[in-house]
């Protein structure tokens, strides 16, 4: 009888430090688990905030060259403007002043 309870109290001993050994093993893969948890968030966020700042560097890229383009053509439409007033003006005042003499608003001749 003793060798049986001894025998029982054996099994029991090997059975509490099974679990044990179970529930430390439990501990570290949740420990595992929560470091790579972590690991994967953070390279995450990473990874987003990178690409998040490629696409702001991208977008304002395009927008600087955009707004080149259309700098570009204002200067060369207020160019063109100039061009007339400068060299064309006379012409235009001449062509006026033919029309509403045509039309019999000035009595000069």
């Amino acid at each position: 009888m003793d060798e049986i309870i001894d025998r029982l109290y054996r099994i029991e001993l090997t059975a509490d430090k099974s679990l044990d050994t179970l529930n430390e093993k439990k501990i570290q893969l949740k420990n595992k688990y929560d470091n790579f948890r972590t690991d994967y968030q953070k390279a995450a966020e990473n990874k987003f905030s990178k690409e998040t700042a490629q696409l702001k560097e991208q977008y304002e890229q395009e927008k600087n060259q955009e707004l080149k383009v259309i700098e570009e053509n204002y200067e060369i439409n207020l160019k063109k403007i100039r061009d007339v007033f400068d060299h064309e003006q006379e012409h235009f005042v001449d062509r006026f002043l033919d029309a509403v003499k045509e039309l019999g608003a000035l009595d000069d001749e």
